[in-house]
């Protein structure tokens, strides 16, 4: 329960109160307890989303030796061992993404992949599961540049997409999983279809989130970096008003002291200043569109997506 609330809100107090729940919880259970594993990795999911806001590297530390030890205490091909690999390649992933800790990163890899091939067809979370799967192989295409890896990623949310179909509580969150990946296609390949597919996801993101959903607003931030890139290709002035819009939406429901808000200001700001103050300024900028896989401006969220399964 205040795990769900915590997640919904994003609120620093929720979060301290469930990370002291689920540590007085693992107090009060013996050792060969069988909800302990359960009750570690709910714990990781909560001492992850803790770090996203504060960055404190005890609190990472401690997710990823919760998730851990959740992991071993589950044995392989039992119910929930797939998920709590997810969880933990989630966890390693953020811990890599601040620390630069390659040998991280490539645990996570392994994880995710192994999640995805002992998950069950039928199994009620492999959405999610798939979903954090492209998140860490995106991280690692990052990492390397490798097209095969981001092949896969892509093909994961998009499976992951078409298991949560309109209304699923998971859907906002896969969509806009797949609208980064396809993203970074673009940004890699320069092809047209996958900027206009990671707009097509974005705003049905965006569409699906409730407006409470802390992570609405980085949806509607990614949606407008996305909107700017193909106004830079087509010179449509209906994408970067609706970049502007998005972006301005972004901003707003934010909070002040959120990691996230500067970039957030700095993208809008820059989609303000490139809006033509009269069609003789649009005419004069028109020229042949370039191909570039710098074509996407992007800058790194300092809240990485992750499901919890």
């Amino acid at each position: 329960m205040l795990l769900a609330r915590a997640e919904r809100t994003g609120s620093p107090t929720d979060l301290e109160e469930a990370a002291r729940s689920g540590r007085a919880a693992m107090d009060q259970l013996p050792a060969s307890h069988a909800d302990r594993g359960a009750v570690l990795s709910s714990l990781a999911t909560v001492l992850q989303r803790q770090f996203e806001t504060t960055r404190r590297g005890d609190v990472i530390d401690e997710a990823v030796d919760g998730a851990r030890a959740a992991v071993d205490l589950t044995p392989e091909g039992a119910p929930g061992h797939a998920k709590r690999m997810s969880n933990l390649a989630i966890v390693l992933r953020l811990r890599a993404l601040y620390t630069g800790r390659t040998s991280d990163l490539d645990e996570a890899v392994d994880l995710a992949r192994r999640s995805v091939r002992t998950a069950a067809t039928d199994d009620p979370e492999r959405a999610a599961i798939l979903a954090n799967a492209g998140n860490v192989l995106r991280q690692r295409f990052e990492a390397t540049g490798d097209p095969a890896v981001l092949n896969e990623a892509v093909s994961a949310d998009r499976e992951a997409v078409g298991r949560c179909p309109p209304g699923h509580p998971l859907r906002a969150r896969c969509l806009a999983s797949l609208a980064d990946a396809v993203g970074n296609r673009y940004d890699y390949t320069g092809e047209l279809a996958d900027l206009d597919e990671a707009i097509s996801a974005g705003r049905e993101a965006v569409d699906e989130a409730p407006v409470d959903l802390p992570e609405r607003a980085r949806y509607c931030a990614t949606l407008a970096i996305a909107l700017e890139a193909r106004f830079d290709r087509t010179n449509l002035m209906a994408d970067l008003d609706e970049a502007i819009e998005v972006g301005r939406e972004a901003a707003r429901t934010t909070s002040f002291d959120h990691p996230d808000r500067a970039w957030m200001l700095s993208n809008l700001a820059g989609s303000l200043m490139r809006k033509p103050r009269s069609p003789a300024r649009l005419w004069r900028r028109r020229k042949p569109a370039r191909r570039s896989r710098r074509g996407w401006r992007r800058p790194r969220p300092t809240t990485p997506t992750g499901l919890r399964c």
